[in-house]
């Protein structure tokens, strides 16, 4: 294996296991999560799908299948949060942050906001080494 693809592997694993995991604690405590991404704000619409979709991304991004397609939306994923994240704090406004459903029970707050940096480039790095 090269550098580059031992990269990719732990880029594309990380980025997975992140966002099945994300989605596994939303699922598992659903109702007490839908009232936290209600009080942040996600719209109504979304938020029952939400879990589904970063289970589907992440298993994706894990397994390489369609590789580096999933990868990319993952880094969209990722950025949107973010950006709701940061829209939210501009605004003065620190609902619980509900990322990782009921492990992340806490006001949201920058630290969410370099978390979630962090796990961009960790994704685009998956995208990039494909």
């Amino acid at each position: 294996m090269t550098a580059s693809e031992v990269v990719h592997l732990v880029a594309t694993c990380v980025t997975g296991a992140v966002l099945v995991m994300s989605a596994v604690t939303k699922l598992v405590r659903r109702r007490e999560w839908v009232q936290q991404a209600t009080t942040f704000g996600a719209p109504a619409l979304v938020v029952p799908l939400v879990p589904y979709v970063e289970l589907a991304v992440g298993a994706l991004v894990a397994t390489q299948l369609a590789d580096p397609w999933p990868s990319w939306v993952a880094v969209a994923l990722l950025a949107a949060f973010t950006a709701a994240i940061v829209t939210n704090l501009a605004r003065g406004r620190h609902p619980p942050c509900a990322c990782f459903g009921s492990l992340t029970p806490g006001p949201i707050s920058w630290l969410d906001v370099a978390r979630n940096t962090l796990l961009i480039t960790i994704a685009l790095t998956a995208a990039l080494t494909a």
